[in-house]
């Protein structure tokens, strides 16, 4: 009896201690209202440098939203939970081998339980990802895989959210390749000099930072003996462009090339649901532009055909696609996904860009139409790349009879929508 005694004190002061500890992982913000690094249970053992800050509801939305430039990994702990304890001395280590390429964060969820349940927290630990200033909402990819170092990186790695890996990580313990670069990754993008079939992929490439790719441009000239040696080669195994070279891997047809990259950059949502909804979306956008291709290259084009193509077909159409949007996508939420950006995104909008260079005026009325190019637009990446000479500057060939050298299309306004800041909430649970 004594020795049973002893040892259930003796069990009672470990978690006594282990849960002073894990209470230590979380510091109150500063003065200045910035976040604080936490104290791990590793830091508390041995005083290991401060390299993960404490997110709070005060500082939460502010502090992710204005790092664009870099992701935020953040850990949904509570003191309590015997799995946070645990992943507490890999998460501080992660941050340290990690240290200015990624944010690395936690949230106290005992402190902040209405910040967490926004976020969709619902167990413990819960670990997200945000990218690109999205902090609203149920804006983060989580992550479900292996509570491992290692593991948690390659998951990293695949999203592309890592900055370039510096000299004194060089000798990092992880193995495998840690960022796709220009010294690693050879990416190259082989179409026209027009926006045509390219224009989505280069769209995804773009939010997704391989701002390195190459574009191999074919002119009427060039094509056709590109074409028969592409062929004999394998390069283009179908006789056709856009094709894509990423690393070791080529890939030809437009739909196949994003969804690589969609899978490979984390756009492809994060249900079978989200692929479902994609899925749909690239399907009714193929349908509306094979109808435009049938207008620009038709032999007897004409401005009446394409007065009746804007009347029969883009006025059925886009109202279709808005209301389809719209019965899918609740909380009149920006993406076709919501608020999490897929390629049905670029999809969409370079469809209402054709339709815009024909018809100014043809999103009048559509208001999720308009949120969704405004806030793809807006997008820093995008708005970088509307700029740049990487774009070309039309949409077709010569061999079409609208949006090219010789006919113009109207050009789109890309002026990038303020965005509006969240409001924090101070109120727990």
């Amino acid at each position: 009896q004594t020795m049973q005694n002893r040892v259930i004190v003796a069990l009672v002061v470990v978690i006594v201690v282990a849960g002073a500890v894990a209470r230590a992982s979380a510091h109150d913000i500063d003065d200045a209202g910035q976040p604080q690094a936490s104290r791990t249970v590793e830091e508390a053992v041995d005083g290991s440098t401060d390299v993960v800050s404490v997110l709070t509801n005060d500082n939460f939305y502010h502090t992710v939203s204005v790092a664009q430039s870099q992701a935020w990994f953040v850990d949904f702990f509570a003191p309590w939970c015997g799995h946070s304890q645990k992943l507490a001395p890999i998460w501080l280590e992660l941050a340290t081998k990690l240290r200015g390429r990624i944010h690395l964060a936690s949230v106290d969820c005992a402190k902040h339980r209405k910040l967490c349940s926004q976020h969709g927290v619902k167990r413990l630990p819960t670990i997200k990802l945000f990218r690109d200033g999205r902090a609203a909402g149920n804006a983060g990819e989580e992550y479900v895989g292996p509570r491992d170092g290692a593991e948690m990186l390659k998951w990293l790695e695949n999203r592309q959210v890592l900055l370039p890996e510096t000299a004194t990580e060089a000798s990092s313990k992880y193995t495998g390749k840690l960022h796709h670069t220009p010294d690693t990754t050879e990416v190259v993008l082989r179409y026209f000099n027009t926006r045509g079939r390219a224009e989505v992929i280069r769209l995804i490439l773009e939010q997704a930072g391989v701002y390195w790719y190459k574009q191999v441009q074919y002119t009427r000239e060039t094509w056709p003996a590109a074409k028969k040696q592409g062929i004999d080669q394998g390069l283009f195994p179908f006789g056709q462009v856009p094709q894509l070279t990423f690393g070791d891997t080529g890939l030809v047809q437009s739909h196949a090339i994003a969804r690589y990259l969609g899978e490979r950059f984390g756009l492809l949502g994060l249900t079978i649901d989200d692929r479902a909804l994609i899925d749909q979306t690239l399907g009714v956008v193929e349908d509306v532009r094979k109808r435009y291709g049938q207008l620009i290259y038709s032999p007897d084009f004409s401005d009446d055909k394409m007065s009746a193509y804007l009347t029969d077909v883009a006025a059925k159409w886009l109202p279709l696609i808005e209301k389809y949007l719209s019965r899918n996508v609740q909380d009149d939420h920006a993406f076709v996904l919501g608020e999490r950006v897929s390629i049905a995104d670029f999809f969409v909008f370079d469809l209402l860009n054709v339709h815009l260079g024909m018809d100014k005026n043809i999103l009048d009325g559509l208001t999720r139409l308009q949120g969704l190019h405004a806030a793809v637009r807006s997008l820093p990446r995008i708005q970088e790349y509307l700029r740049s000479s990487r774009r070309p500057a039309h949409g077709s060939g010569p061999s079409a009879h609208y949006d090219n050298v010789a006919r113009p299309s109207i050009p789109v306004d890309f002026t990038p929508v303020a965005k509006k800041q969240p409001e924090s909430s101070h109120d727990e649970l």
